[in-house]
């Protein structure tokens, strides 16, 4: 069984929220190999396309008992 097939069958026994981590990770490994557009100093347009981690971030973001917990410092 090929690389790729093993990663849709893991895809498929996945939760959607999970998915959505991989889906994050895919697009940063896939991204982050790019080699520079010719002209462009940066990836920033690149990088503009790809969302990655909001989602899977989201929760850690959003949590007020760990704002609490720093709110001090």
């Amino acid at each position: 069984m090929s690389t790729k097939e093993l990663l849709v069958r893991e895809a498929e026994a996945m939760p959607e929220p999970l998915l959505q981590e991989v889906l994050d990770f895919l697009r940063f490994l896939r991204y982050s190999r790019l080699p520079k557009a010719e002209g462009d100093g940066d990836h920033e347009s690149l990088w503009g396309k790809v969302n990655l981690g909001r989602t899977a971030l989201a929760d850690a973001w959003d949590d007020t008992a760990e704002d609490e917990a720093w709110q001090d410092l």
